[in-house]
This record gives structure tokens, sequence and C-alpha cells, in this order.
């Protein structure tokens, strides 16, 4: 209830989230106790749709974890602002941010990209080069090169190359998001230095 209103006229109004404002004129007379019972009526929902490829991803609507998994189809969204999210294993997580509007239908078919890339490796001059994959120290041998192996791109890893006769080669494996990565290893002959280039400025006159 409002109380110690002076005489005249008022607008009232009133809002409740997920339904239509409501709005009216009243008149306030002197001594009286004026009564208004509004009824509000629901927005009708918006839908979205979600399908990931691949399936099977646990979805978050603004937060909470919904109880399937994808495909799915949420019917019942109130219109506005809402965010949501995706997660798989050994995926990287997608999130979507959007408003919609009442009885809008909104179709999302994100790709989830995979964790694992394809890492391939090759090694100049051509000849027998073993190639080694580091991480924290411990080496691990992954064969001859050229050659195509699957890695972890969460993983902060090294790709030692080593051929009898030439210098060590040894470089950070550096990850584009989902991105295969490839490598070429430029051996130099042990007591070799690589060439420089050395520019030389013409003297004037």
């Amino acid at each position: 209830s409002i109380g110690a209103l002076k005489p005249g006229f008022y607008m009232v109004a009133v809002h409740h989230t997920g339904h239509f404002p409501w709005e009216d004129t009243v008149e306030v007379e002197p001594g009286a106790v004026r009564s208004v019972s509004p009824v509000l009526k629901a927005v009708p929902p918006a839908s979205v749709e979600l399908r990931t490829r691949p399936s099977e991803a646990d979805v978050f609507l603004d937060g909470v974890k919904q109880d399937v998994k994808t495909p799915l189809r949420m019917s019942e969204m109130a219109p506005g602002k809402h965010r949501l999210e995706a997660r798989l294993a050994d995926h990287r997580p997608w999130s979507h941010t959007f408003t919609v509007a009442s009885k809008e239908v909104l179709k999302l078919s994100p790709e989830l990209l995979p964790y694992k890339v394809k890492l391939t490796v090759t090694s100049l001059p051509l000849g027998v080069a073993q190639v080694f994959l580091e991480e924290g120290g411990v080496r691990s041998a992954l064969g001859v090169a050229p050659l195509t192996v699957e890695v972890d791109s969460r993983k902060t890893l090294h790709l030692v190359v080593q051929r009898k006769g030439y210098d060590e080669w040894r470089q950070p494996v550096v990850f584009n998001e989902s991105k295969d990565v490839s490598l070429e290893a430029a051996l130099l002959r042990k007591g070799r230095k690589p060439k420089t280039l050395v520019a030389a400025k013409a003297a004037n006159g």
C-alpha cells in the first residue's frame, strides 16, 4: 500500500520479469482508499536449439547445468540476455552470449575444437634424423623425420631433432588454438656457423 498521497491523478506502473508491464491512471480522492488489481500477462517464451559437433556435450545456461546433453531444445527461455556454454571432455569449452526476443527460435550449431592436434615434423637436409618430444625436461622418442603425431595442445612441449654429424635442433611447439602444427628442422653440420647477411653501405663520392 502507498499512503500520504495528495488528492489527484497518478500513473501506476507494475513491472515483473517475464511479463508485460501494466500501467493505469488512477484518481485519489480526499479521505478515500483506492485499490487497484493489475493482471499481468506473461510474455511468450523464446526457444534455443543447440547442436554441437561432436554431440553429447554438457550444457550450462546462465551458469546452471542442464539435465540433457546436446543436441537439445530449451523451449521455456525468458526473453532477454543469456549466456550458453557447452563442455565436452578433451575439447575446448564453447560459450556464447546472446539476446532472444519473445517467440524467437534461436538455432546454434557450434563446433567443439579438440585439444589434440596433429604435429608434422620434417628436417633438412634430407637424411635419417631422430625426432624427440620434450615435456618438463623429459624426452620421448617419436621416430624418424618426416613424421606426423598427435599431441595435446594444453601441454608445454619442445621439439628436438638429432642427426649424426649435425648440431641438435630444439624449438618450442607453439599452438594456435586447435590448428595443426608443422615444423621444419633446419640442421647445421657440427662446427659450421649459420650464414649471416651483412649489409654493406656504399660510400658517397
